[in-house]
């Protein structure tokens, strides 16, 4: 039996992304306000709280079989991966240049409205007119709350930080298994199979991110409308060495 693990607790935190050119789809790629680093100043859009890797592989036990059943079913060796990571921040837009400074780079941010969470994915969805008021968030249907948020006042800039929000986290298991057929000596046949994404966890990417549409909730806030990896993937090899 051989196994790794390895686990990282970390925190990254800037003032704005790589200058025009945005590293992540999650934040604007330049700062609201340019002659202001710290009212950008928070978590980067890289920023991943815990990251959790383990492998291993196991060479499966003799049965005590002999001839063509031992060729088949002895001999096999498995191996996995189980990786877990919490989510990356992504920022709350307005939707519109409602600051009207005529910066299309840095779209303008709501504000926070009072009392209320800046990262608001846990409870349920508020009373603000928006459809759905009373249902769980952190879902599918409706990941962060677009209650939390007020449109500012037009020719204003809004309250709220960059990158406030955690996105989904994300979990996957990968496995395969490995035979050795010996043909001879120098010639080997080898057969795999692997599964990616084994138990065909739904990994969901970032909820939209807009808020408002024109000067009303927009009914998609907050709904998760991508995945950020694959279905669950099935492949079969079979190589003969000489």
């Amino acid at each position: 039996v051989n196994f790794q693990l390895s686990y990282t607790y970390s925190s990254a935190i800037t003032d704005s992304g790589a200058w025009q050119a945005a590293l992540t789809a999650n934040t604007p790629d330049s700062s609201l306000v340019p002659f202001d680093r710290s009212a950008d100043r928070s978590l980067a859009s890289q920023h991943q709280r815990h990251a959790l890797a383990v492998n291993g592989s196991y060479r499966l036990p003799k049965l005590g079989l002999s001839g063509v059943a031992a060729q088949i079913l002895e001999g096999w060796e498995a191996s996995g991966i189980f990786s877990a990571a919490t989510g990356n921040p992504f920022t709350v837009l307005v939707g519109s240049n409602r600051s009207n400074d005529g910066n299309s780079g840095a779209p303008d941010r709501p504000n926070l409205a009072p009392g209320v969470s800046n990262n608001p994915i846990e409870g349920t969805v508020g009373s603000c007119g928006i459809q759905g008021a009373g249902a769980a968030l952190g879902t599918e249907g409706r990941y962060f709350d677009p209650c939390a948020f007020t449109l500012p006042t037009a020719g204003t800039y809004g309250n709220l930080g960059r990158n406030t929000i955690i996105g989904p986290g994300r979990t996957s298991v990968n496995l395969s298994l490995v035979k050795n057929f010996k043909i001879r000596e120098g010639h080997t046949l080898t057969y795999r199979m692997e599964w990616f994404n084994l138990f065909n966890r739904t990994n969901f990417g970032l909820p939209n991110r807009t808020v408002f549409s024109g000067t009303t909730y927009a009914g998609n806030a907050g709904v998760l409308q991508e995945l950020s990896s694959s279905a669950r993937q099935m492949q079969f090899n079979l190589r003969y060495s000489f």
